[in-house]
């Protein structure tokens, strides 16, 4: 019953009255002054190519970022390399590769991979059980600052065979 008493209480502080008070502007405080602007500075050159590069740091650059196997026939696997290239200053390292379903299977290289060498990351497709339209992503994580986990996509279509005559 004491909660019920002090809900009542504050709900009644909580009303929405106005005393005059609030609406009126306070004197003790100054306007904010703005401080006119002048034109943009201009960057030289070399600054212009600092800004625009990524920065210090590894870069993971692929190939392609999408395969597609086309048609397979179902219990068929279907294997594909993802090349990349380290396009950045300091060695490159993955972290880790994941797959989006137990049908794909990612190996990877766990040695760093030094400024402009280039590696890949095969994936094994197992179709065993799959019919239809078939996705996977596979997630690449990495020590790229700007880009620390890439998806790579797979796709195609399982095809259930044909009944043989007998």
């Amino acid at each position: 019953m004491k909660w019920l008493a002090f809900i009542s209480i504050a709900l009644m502080s909580c009303g929405h009255e106005s005393t005059g008070t609030s609406d009126l502007p306070r004197h003790d405080i100054n306007p904010v002054v703005e401080v006119p602007q002048g034109p943009a500075p201009t960057l030289t050159a070399e600054q212009e190519n600092i800004t625009s590069s990524t920065g210090p740091g590894p870069k993971i650059t692929f190939e392609n970022d999408r395969f597609s196997f086309g048609k397979i026939y179902h219990a068929e696997k279907v294997t594909h390399e993802f090349k990349f290239v380290n396009t950045g200053t300091e060695d490159l390292q993955i972290k880790n590769v994941r797959a989006s379903c137990g049908c794909t299977k990612p190996t990877y290289p766990t040695l760093p991979i030094a400024p402009g060498d280039t590696s890949v990351i095969s994936v094994l497709y197992n179709s065993v059980g799959k019919q239809g339209v078939q996705k996977a992503t596979i997630h690449v994580s990495t020590n790229d600052p700007t880009n620390p986990e890439v998806k790579l996509y797979l796709s195609g279509r399982v095809l259930v065979k044909p009944l043989e005559d007998k």
